[in-house]
């Protein structure tokens, strides 16, 4: 079943996010309205598309950044010990834009209005506790509706957003240069995250394949084949 009774957590979500058609249903957080290729806005939902399809799959709306979209989501992980900590709600004070509590109650959602930075990693760990994941596209967040600090509108923080994700987040590449990241090898990930194989990283996308979660194209891609694309470097881009 939802979490959502449609006549409750709903209506806290922000009315600024409600005019995007940015919107799909997840069950145990996987999309499964639409099931596949929902980081392609032409297949995602209106939001009362969503909440109607949820209704009927038992799942719970979620709200996808696009490329094309105004929106920035900063998901700050495990940030609650024996309450929030000041870390995490000193990043609420300074982007002053809606907040809602995650599922697990251990973490929180802001979005706003701004860009990711080109020269930034998407995740940063947090110096008290946690981390923190900022996105602006091919991403989404399961709302809650659980508001925090009554900070329940979306606001346009270019400052804000920017000087965040300056001080929290690593450079994109290893020479200080903006661009675009290069893609870690199977041993830079393994170098990364000492307690995973080379293995174990291979058995992790297959498995993605095998379950329905990723379709072979990212298979294909993972071993360094650029078919399907119309050269090389829009291969290295997907």
């Amino acid at each position: 079943m939802s979490r959502f009774n449609f006549s409750g957590p709903d209506e806290h979500f922000p009315d600024r996010l409600k005019q995007y058609d940015q919107w799909l249903v997840t069950r145990d957080k996987k999309p499964v309205a639409p099931p596949r290729e929902w980081n392609d806005s032409v297949n995602l939902l209106s939001f009362t598309e969503a909440q109607q399809k949820a209704e009927q799959l038992g799942g719970d709306v979620a709200f996808c950044f696009t490329e094309g979209g105004p929106f920035i989501g900063f998901d700050l992980d495990d940030v609650k010990e024996d309450g929030f900590t000041d870390e995490a709600l000193d990043l609420v004070e300074r982007l002053d834009s809606y907040t809602e509590v995650s599922s697990s109650g251990t973490g929180l959602h802001i979005i706003a209005e701004g860009k990711h930075l080109d020269d930034r990693k998407t995740r940063g760990d947090l110096s008290e506790a946690g981390h923190l994941e900022v996105y602006d596209e091919s991403r989404y967040f399961v709302l809650t509706g659980d508001v925090f600090k009554r900070l329940e509108t979306v606001e346009r923080r270019p400052t804000a957003v920017r000087v965040v994700q300056e001080e929290h987040l690593p450079k994109a590449t290893s020479d200080g240069s903006a661009g675009t990241q290069k893609p870690l090898s199977e041993q830079e990930y393994v170098d990364e995250s000492p307690d995973v194989t080379p293995k174990q990283v291979r058995r992790t996308i297959e498995t993605y394949v095998e379950y329905g979660d990723a379709d072979e194209a990212v298979l294909r891609l993972w071993r360094g084949s650029d078919e399907g694309y119309p050269s090389p470097s829009e291969a290295d881009m997907a």
